[in-house]
């Protein structure tokens, strides 16, 4: 039998009214036994059994009371019984049946005005239980069960392979095959997934988990077996992580965490202030680091596109700064500098230098940060044996005597060679300073050059 079949007949049977009112009639007796007395009512069977509440033999006139479903002697016509105690007895098991009978047909109207008010059943609908005048309930149908709220809205739905709670223009959950999800607001926006993709993975399998916490920035596919949690970030590498608000974990294996940074290069970490790990294997923390180097496997960014501290593949360290000594409670020690570190180096060529007196620029340097500097510079300039030949450190590319300058004679048919060192103090971060050069040998010179400079305090 199917379940609405079932239904059906239920609701039929308890809107159907159970037991009647008990009444009284007179029969024969037609054979006895110890218990029971068979007798014949009038328009019935031809033998009915009753009870034997009070003594009766074959052929008497007895008084049948009839209810809940049986039937007992409560007087004999024909041998009036003279024992005062089973003739109570007979009416007191009437009175019993009587009060039974009463309270049967109470409960079945109950039942019916159940039926009648909180249940119902179509082919079209299915079962429906809850309050009819009101919107309040439950629905269970070929769909599946649906519970409605007080305003006649969908609360809850559950049928196979999906559950929602929760309204669908509103906050609610789903839960389903692919997962778990959480929605917000209108309920378009999703806040939450925990569970499989449905095709929305950048790499690997299709279909493959994933899990995301927060608002994702529209559009942007969450990678397979990734983590995102967060604001407006993405996680579409491979098994990527990307937590904070506007960070991008884009490398397979990458983790991008904090504000604005980007994890680009595959199992590479950035995190603080938008900075990148742009190189495989990288680790950057801080601020705005430099990304001119994939050499480096870790970063200190200090910010405007400068690192204070790196490491390279090769073991080697690069301070970016001075390096000072501490004592056991931490305090930095002016008097305890150990390493002055910052350090560049430069080279090139000047074509075809004209002969003149005046100044030309070689290579103009910046010094990063305030401080005391010794610039080494060096020349060469090819065989020739005519005029001089001048080397300077300046302000500008027009002038040298502010820092330094060697002026001397070329060398006879030889290559000329002239090194200019200088201190210079820097009184600002990004300071300028220029290797100037000039020659008189008459001709134009190719000028190969080279400098460097060293932070000293």
């Amino acid at each position: 039998m199917s379940i609405q079949k079932s239904v059906k007949e239920l609701i039929k049977a308890i809107n159907t009214p159970k037991g009647t009112e008990p009444y009284d009639t007179v029969a024969e007796v037609v054979r006895v036994d110890e218990e029971t007395a068979w007798v014949h009512i009038p328009g019935g069977v031809d033998e009915t059994p009753v009870k034997k509440t009070i003594d009766a033999v074959k052929g008497d006139k007895v008084q049948i009371r009839v209810g809940g479903g049986t039937a007992w002697i409560v007087g004999n016509e024909s041998k009036p019984p003279t024992d005062d105690r089973v003739a109570n007895v007979a009416q007191k098991t009437a009175e019993n049946a009587d009060l039974k009978a009463i309270l049967a047909k109470k409960t079945a109207d109950e039942a019916s005005k159940v039926a009648t008010n909180y249940i119902d059943f179509t082919e079209e609908d299915g079962l429906t239980v809850g309050y009819k005048d009101l919107n309040s309930k439950v629905n269970i149908s070929g769909d599946g069960v649906k519970l409605y709220d007080e305003d006649g809205n969908v609360g809850t739905e559950i049928k196979s392979g999906f559950v929602q709670v929760g309204q669908s223009n509103g906050g609610h959950t789903t839960v389903q095959e692919g997962g778990m999800d959480i929605y917000g607001g209108d309920g378009t926006e999703k806040l939450a997934h925990i569970g499989y993709g449905e095709g929305e993975a950048e790499t690997g399998t299709a279909n493959a988990p994933y899990f995301d916490f927060g608002v994702r920035v529209a559009g942007k596919p969450i990678g397979n077996y990734s983590f995102l949690n967060g604001r407006y970030s993405t996680a579409s590498g491979y098994a990527s992580h990307a937590e904070g608000t506007g960070c991008k974990a884009l490398g397979q294996y990458s983790h991008a965490e904090g504000l604005n940074t980007i994890a680009s290069g595959n199992a590479s970490h950035a995190e603080g202030y938008m900075t990148e790990a742009f190189a495989p294997y990288q680790t950057v923390v801080g601020r705005e680091n430099d990304i001119s180097n994939n050499d480096l496997l870790f970063i200190v960014g200090k910010g405007n596109g400068k690192n204070a501290f790196a490491v390279d593949k090769q073991g080697n360290a690069f301070v970016f700064g001075d390096v000072y000594a501490q004592d056991d409670y931490g305090d930095s020690r002016e008097g305890n500098k150990l390493v002055s570190a910052s350090t560049s180096t430069g080279s090139g060529t000047k074509a075809n230098m004209a002969s003149s007196t005046n100044l030309s620029n070689l290579a103009e340097l910046t010094l990063p940060d305030k401080g005391v500097y010794i610039l080494v510079g060096l020349a060469r300039f090819p065989s020739n044996s005519n005029g001089r030949r001048g080397l300077a450190w300046g302000t500008s590319a027009t002038g040298y005597y502010d820092h330094s300058s060697v002026v001397v004679p070329p060398a006879s048919g030889a290559v000329t060679r002239i090194q200019s060192v200088a201190i210079v103090t820097a009184t600002s971060e990004d300071y300028k300073v220029y290797l100037n050069a000039y020659h008189t040998a008459g001709t134009s010179l190719n000028v190969d050059y080279y400098w460097r400079y060293i932070k000293l305090a």
